[in-house]
């Protein structure tokens, strides 16, 4: 199956400040701009992959019974399936996902 991504506003501006921060506090622009496209592409993964990835009970307890995380580098994108749409709720730092 193919699924449509929606990101939600919360993870596009929890993406804007990760990029906000590389470039900015760590003074790295180049390293931003490529974090964010590579963590944009493990976002298109999921268009083929969405359903094949497992169930974290602490993602469901914050995010709701039905949510799943996938990992780039420190970051996990958090999101839903529902139908042929995958909706990315968060991206939040892996440590915080116990």
């Amino acid at each position: 199956m193919k699924y449509t991504i929606i990101l939600s506003s919360n993870a596009d501006i929890d993406m804007y400040r990760l990029e906000f921060h590389i470039r900015n506090t760590l003074n790295a622009p180049y390293t931003a701009s490529d974090y964010i496209e590579r963590l944009r592409m493990t976002v298109q993964k999921l268009v083929f992959l969405a359903d094949s990835i497992g169930f974290n009970p602490y993602i469901q307890y914050m995010f709701g019974k039905n949510a799943r995380h996938i990992v780039y580098k420190k970051m996990s994108i958090v999101y839903v399936v529902r139908g042929n749409i995958v909706y990315i709720k968060r991206v939040i730092p892996s440590s915080m996902i116990h």
